[in-house]
């Protein structure tokens, strides 16, 4: 009786019970929507015009000599193995479509901790 329990009880674990599980009845579908052209109404096409101060595109250099530069800097790798002198920009001056100035300014790194 004991062997045959036990037996059961392995059998049980490895072969799962399924129960007749009944599937929900189908529901009738409610309605269908046909494809159809959109709706929308047309307004025209409407242009819109610049307003306020921004840049036109593209941006023109007119001369390498009209950038400026911070005070040369040393630059090491990693490993300190290499080292070497670093100019950085501090200004450009640029033209746009629109033939206005335009100035980038770029911000100086504060100098490496040692």
């Amino acid at each position: 009786m004991a062997g045959s329990t036990t037996r059961d009880f392995i059998s049980g674990l490895s072969k799962p019970r399924r129960g007749k599980k009944q599937l929900a009845p189908k529901k009738k579908l409610q309605g269908t929507i046909i494809p159809t052209a959109g709706l929308g109404k047309s307004t025209g096409v409407s242009v819109a015009k610049a307003t306020g101060g921004g840049i036109s595109s593209p941006l023109t250099e007119q001369s390498l000599a009209a950038r400026t530069y911070y005070s040369s800097t040393m630059l090491y790798s990693s490993d300190g193995l290499f080292s070497f002198y670093f100019t950085p920009i501090k200004s450009m001056k640029f033209i746009d479509a629109d033939n206005r100035q335009v100035v980038f300014i770029f911000k100086q790194d504060p100098p490496p901790e040692e």
